[in-house]
């Protein structure tokens, strides 16, 4: 059994406020075998990244969704990425005094489903590769699942606003685009608006629909959620 706990880590309230240069700063994660680096995160962030939930799936006080930090920690050896995200849930229980609890939540959710014609999605060239880029006023996904591509909605700056489940039945890694606008200067326009407004998700769902040919079904359903206890703003010194 791997380590429940990082070797070293260092936890810091973001000295931006979530800002940089008057603009929203980005959510920066990266996990590889030797640790873990999150940069101008909110707690209920690193909860969806330890957990792998939804925002939607999170009970947690206002506060969470709202301060911002820097999280550097170093494993003693080479660990997987699950084992990283347990080493995470550790890591917040330590740090911030973190107690949750488990429970069924009938939430509003979106079935990602296939429209009446064939979605148009090419098989991709790189499947073992999973790389999303601009170009053009088009975001490129290459090498993505349905999966993936529902993980991309849900964050910045598209931000769907509730869960999406895969319902399209597609088991293959695809190559596809998505327009966003005519232009590289006019994405950038448009991302900076959906960042400002925490989202844009009814016109990323249109564009998914009208450009690549799936639909999404509004539902409710019972999903498993987690709901803080207690938690505490400032992390135990480094």
């Amino acid at each position: 059994m791997g380590a429940t706990a990082f070797e070293a880590a260092s936890i810091r309230v973001n000295a931006d406020g979530g800002e940089k240069n008057n603009r929203p700063a980005e959510e920066k994660i990266v996990m590889e075998p030797g640790g873990l680096r999150m940069t101008n995160v909110t707690l209920v962030r690193c909860l969806r990244e330890a957990y792998g939930v939804y925002a939607f799936q999170i009970g947690a006080p206002e506060w969470m969704s709202s301060v911002r930090y820097d999280i550097a920690a170093r494993a003693a050896d080479a660990a997987p990425e699950d084992q990283l995200r347990l080493m995470l849930q550790q890591l917040l229980a330590d740090r911030f005094h973190l107690t949750l609890h488990r429970e069924q939540r009938n939430l509003n959710l979106y079935s990602l489903e296939r429209g009446k014609q064939e979605p148009r999605l090419r098989d991709a060239q790189h499947p073992d590769s999973k790389v999303m880029g601009l170009a053009g006023g088009a975001v490129l996904f290459r090498g993505y699942s349905m999966a993936d591509f529902i993980a991309a909605l849900s964050g910045p700056p598209f931000r769907v606003d509730r869960p999406v489940r895969d319902m399209t039945g597609l088991t293959g890694k695809y190559d596809f685009e998505l327009k966003i606008a005519p232009d590289e200067a006019g994405m950038k326009s448009v991302f900076e608006g959906m960042l400002k407004a925490g989202g844009d998700a009814p016109s990323v769902i249109n564009l998914v629909q009208d450009q690549i040919g799936l639909r999404f079904k509004a539902e409710k359903a019972s999903r498993d959620s987690l709901v803080v206890d207690s938690a505490e703003k400032t992390p135990t010194a480094n």
